[in-house]
């Protein structure tokens, strides 16, 4: 443990004097002209040490391998996305054909049965009966096949998590450990905050080398940043967290 503490501060040095301030901004681009998403309220960690390379190094120590997701899993998870997005696009259609139906009857509710707008109106009215009855019947069938992954697909991955748990607590047992070590040997306390409204969050250190640390949940994925930064003073060091500059991660 020593060696590998030693190892992690080689290369740090904590500079004399006030420090100076980084300047978190935390932004998802808007998807089809949309408006950026502000990340606000998000827990931001900025460390003195890089915590991948910490994890890494005691990964590669440990004498039995990271349990990986098998390729079976993830494509059950595949599977599962392209019939909840078959679902989706049938649940829309529906209820966009249902809305128009609605109009018709409202617009044929105000003409005589013997006129000829009506039987025009009557005509598309039949036409929209069939497609809402073809596409509720494949909006069923989508959720039923979805049902049916999901539940299959939660079993499975329930199954890896518990085999990767206990991977990693034997594997990362030593953090407790090696972490405080670590922040001693290096002189320099990490620091956490959140993000205000605006999506930014400002925190004030010591000069030196610091990671900024945080992560998103999206519905399917997870953002991961662990942003490299060198705090030389003077100016505020603003650093961006974008999806451009996350790792994504798939959601299990």
């Amino acid at each position: 443990m020593r060696r590998l503490v030693l190892l992690l501060a080689a290369g740090f040095v904590v500079s004399a004097g006030c420090g100076g301030e980084i300047v978190v901004q935390a932004q998802l681009e808007g998807e089809d002209g949309a408006e950026p998403l502000t990340l606000a309220s998000l827990p931001v960690r900025v460390l003195p040490y890089d915590r991948d390379a910490l994890f890494d190094s005691l990964a590669a120590a440990y004498p039995v391998p990271e349990p990986t997701i098998p390729d079976s899993v993830m494509q059950l998870r595949e599977q599962m996305l392209a019939a909840q997005a078959e679902w989706q696009r049938n649940e829309a259609r529906w209820n966009e054909v249902r809305d128009s139906m609605r109009q018709l009857l409202d617009e044929m509710n105000k003409l005589s049965r013997t006129s000829g707008q009506y039987r025009v109106l009557y005509r598309e009215f039949e036409r929209l009966e069939d497609e809402e009855r073809a596409t509720n019947r494949a909006r069923e069938a989508a959720f039923q096949r979805m049902s049916s992954l999901q539940s299959q697909l939660a079993a499975q991955l329930e199954e890896f998590r518990l085999k990767k748990e206990a991977w990693e607590d034997e594997a990362f047992a030593p953090l407790d450990s090696i972490i405080p070590a670590l922040i001693k040997s290096l002189g320099r306390e990490e620091v956490a905050d959140t993000t205000d409204a605006t999506g930014t969050v400002r925190v004030k250190v010591p000069k030196g080398r610091w990671w900024v640390h945080a992560r998103y949940m999206l519905p399917n994925e997870e953002l991961y940043w662990n942003v490299p930064v060198e705090v030389t003073g003077g100016d505020p060091l603003v650093v961006q967290l974008t999806r451009q500059n996350a790792q994504v991660r798939p959601r299990i």
